[in-house]
């Protein structure tokens, strides 16, 4: 299971998630395969999506990709980006549910998969103007948001704009933080919401913070962590990318944490936008004088 933490404010909202991939193995035991997986998905600078669970979806056995490919097909299908997202998030959950009726993963036991879509993002709900909220795309839980010990046959989606009255707010998929933790997050969220970038670098550093303390205390966390940025005055501009490190107000941006000592090498996350898909981003730092 991978932590992924969504947070929302009036002017930009926030998703972080570890880079850790583990294996279930039949016997039960659980082991650690790699700590740069990447989990991030980028939908047109509109929603910033990370996942938990099975990370071999697809035929490319990597879930980020059968997420993107997946994205770029509905778009393709359903038409232009205006349209609200119900669509998107609704025709996900039914291709996330014929996923899952493979043999191949009907045979794993229910607690073995359970997997959800988390999403942030920016849309027009009832007003015209855009409106942050989170979504999630889930199998395992219920009406209330109760995480569930097994996944159910489908997947269902979920979606809560930020209210008028929260200065911000979170979703922790699965629930592994303190109540502590997730007060001292929504404070740094409602402060951050001035767009300064010491505010915002301080959400982030409260985000690095909560994944790896969960880390510290879970074998199925890792260290390493990528957190993608979406202000509200990036969603309508032209760039299709995201800037790596920093925050700008008018550009969606992301930023990569290394599991230990840094190599000088910035990993991405996957984007898809009007069926072009960019994956297996990373960069490296010039070396001094070059």
């Amino acid at each position: 299971m991978t932590l992924t933490i969504g947070v929302l404010t009036p002017t930009c909202v926030y998703l972080a998630s570890d880079r850790r991939v583990t294996v279930r193995r039949l016997d039960g035991t659980v082991s650690v395969e790699d700590d740069e997986h990447n989990k991030a998905v980028v939908w047109c600078r509109r929603i910033a999506f990370a996942f938990t669970g099975l990370a071999d979806l697809g035929p490319d056995e990597r879930t980020d990709l059968w997420l993107a490919h997946t994205l770029a097909s509905i778009e393709g299908s359903f038409g232009p980006t205006s349209h609200g997202h119900g669509w998107l998030l609704d025709e996900l959950a039914k291709r996330a549910t014929w996923e899952f009726d493979r043999p191949s993963l009907t045979c794993l036991a229910p607690e073995q998969r359970r997997h959800a879509f988390v999403g942030v993002g920016w849309a027009r709900f009832a007003r015209e103007a855009l409106e942050p909220y989170r979504a999630l795309v889930s199998n395992f839980h219920g009406d209330d948001l109760e995480q569930r010990p097994q996944a159910a046959r489908e997947f269902r989606v979920f979606v809560r704009p930020l209210r008028d009255d929260e200065g911000g707010c979170l979703e922790v998929i699965p629930e592994a933080m303190s109540a502590d933790q997730v007060q001292r997050v929504i404070a740094q969220a409602a402060y951050a919401s001035n767009y300064s970038s010491s505010s915002q670098g301080d959400l982030v550093t409260a985000l690095i913070g909560a994944i790896r303390q969960a880390a510290d205390s879970t074998p199925h966390v890792g260290r390493g962590q990528l957190v993608s940025v979406i202000p509200r005055r990036a969603v309508d501009r032209d760039a299709r990318f995201l800037v790596a490190g920093g925050f700008e107000p008018d550009a969606a941006t992301f930023i990569y944490v290394p599991a230990g000592g840094g190599t000088g090498v910035t990993y991405g996350p996957t984007t898809v936008c009007q069926g072009a898909i960019t994956s297996d981003f990373s960069a490296r730092s010039a070396p001094d004088g070059g």
